[in-house]
């Protein structure tokens, strides 16, 4: 419960931050830094090589070969963060070559993606049940960049300023999880322990959940990048408002469906029928909240946004307005995502999520010339729709799941049985 607590600290700081943050930049400027930190996370896609379950499984069950872990994962997204830079900086210079500030933006931006390697720190926190450090690791770098972020508007600096504190932030994360990584473990030099066979299995075991990642984040992403692409800053920072008001409930059904995950496994094991039940009542709960969330936004979006954010951004409600429906499959994801590791039918991760960055590419690519940032917010609705909900039925085994989550959006009618059967 406290870790929870304290991510919601973590979550709605940021938030408030970002708020501050979108009014002092305006529209424009907003829209750029949100740009610089979109094509950031799709560059930085390449470093997740999809072996972070599979390294907390490995810490959990080899003990005495945790320094090889370690040293081992740390390496390899050294590698691939070094790369993913390169990529970036050689991106920036090719796009943006008639505007310097938003070349030097990028490049600043990038140099963030060279702390990613300290993730296998969180990875072993979590393998051996001790998150806390994680997640004061993680309240730290929030507080110290939220404090350099409000001293840049203090001062009126310019936007490359939130470049850095961007930078900063993941420096901090990077120096306090690895403080705590020395002083709660044995000690040992992170480049030599590093394994060749475990590099190996770890790729060999990862390629497939590495591509699910890079599809999530490509259809998660790129809305932001094709607005930049195709439209311009203005619409890019109308919709990064939007969709941070959208996004800032994820933590819900994620908490949610964590928090499950261990009785749900536990429950597969006594009984499938017992198990498939709770699955349905977790999927009716998480659709209400949803369908809920999303009702309610519908009637407040513009008094919420000219509340937070001003006049400038009284474009972002309508965003808002259709971007938040999209909860509903999020929400429901959420919990398939957990099934999907109860099954270790991994492949189906990657399959959906490619379905979801095709479709939002494709749709985005027609929409936004016309429609701009709501075009986009309506590629999203239908992207992630099409990923969570009616791809499922196209194999026998998520068939199951797509009747669940059916079943669910008729839920409204049943919210007292739902009630007591969750309460059992």
């Amino acid at each position: 419960m406290w870790l929870l607590s304290d991510k919601v600290v973590r979550l709605f700081a940021s938030f408030l931050v970002g708020v501050f943050v979108a009014r002092y930049l305006g529209p424009e400027n907003y829209g750029i830094v949100a740009y610089a930190t979109s094509m950031t996370a799709l560059f930085a896609m390449f470093n997740h090589l999809g072996i972070d379950i599979y390294s907390i499984k490995y810490i959990v069950e080899n003990p005495s070969k945790n320094k090889q872990a370690v040293s081992t994962v740390f390496i390899l997204k050294m590698a691939a963060s070094i790369l993913a830079v390169l990529l970036m900086l050689l991106f920036a210079i090719l796009t943006s070559q008639n505007d310097r500030d938003l070349m030097l933006l990028l490049m600043v931006f990038s140099i963030a993606i060279l702390f990613h390697p300290t993730i296998i720190f969180d990875l072993y926190f979590q393998a051996k049940v001790q998150s806390k450090y994680a997640s004061a690791s993680k309240t730290i770098s929030i507080v110290c960049a939220s404090i350099f972020r409000v001293l840049i508007i203090l001062l009126a600096l310019s936007p490359i300023w939130f470049g850095f504190a961007f930078v900063v932030e993941a420096l901090i994360l990077a120096l306090v999880l690895f403080y705590f990584y020395k002083t709660n473990s044995s000690k040992h030099n992170l480049f030599t322990h590093f394994d060749k066979s475990l590099a190996s299995k770890m790729i060999r075991a990862g390629w497939m959940v590495m591509l699910g990642a890079i599809f999530a984040t490509i259809y998660k992403r790129i809305d932001q990048a094709m607005l930049m692409w195709l439209v311009g800053e203005g619409e890019v920072g109308l919709y990064a408002v939007a969709a941070q008001l959208s996004d800032v409930w994820v933590f819900v059904p994620t908490a949610i469906a964590a928090g499950l995950f261990p009785k749900l496994i536990e429950l597969k094991k006594k009984s499938n029928e017992v198990y498939l039940q709770r699955l349905q009542n977790v999927f009716d709960l998480l659709f209400l909240l949803g369908f809920g969330l999303s009702i309610a936004t519908t009637f407040v979006a513009e008094p919420l946004i000219l509340g937070f954010y001003g006049e400038a951004y009284a474009g972002a409600a309508p965003i808002l307005i259709n971007h938040i429906w999209s909860s509903v499959f999020v929400f429901m994801r959420a919990l398939f995502g957990r099934w999907i590791q109860i099954e270790q039918v991994y492949v189906f991760s990657m399959v959906t999520h490619r379905l979801g960055a095709i479709a939002n590419v494709v749709i985005n690519y027609f929409v936004i010339p016309e429609y701009g940032a709501i075009g986009a917010a309506y590629a999203t609705l239908i992207s992630y729709s099409m990923a969570a909900y009616f791809s499922l039925i196209v194999t026998k085994k998520t068939r199951i799941i797509f009747v669940m989550m059916t079943k669910s959006l008729f839920s409204i009618f049943r919210i007292r049985h739902i009630y007591s059967s969750l309460n059992r």
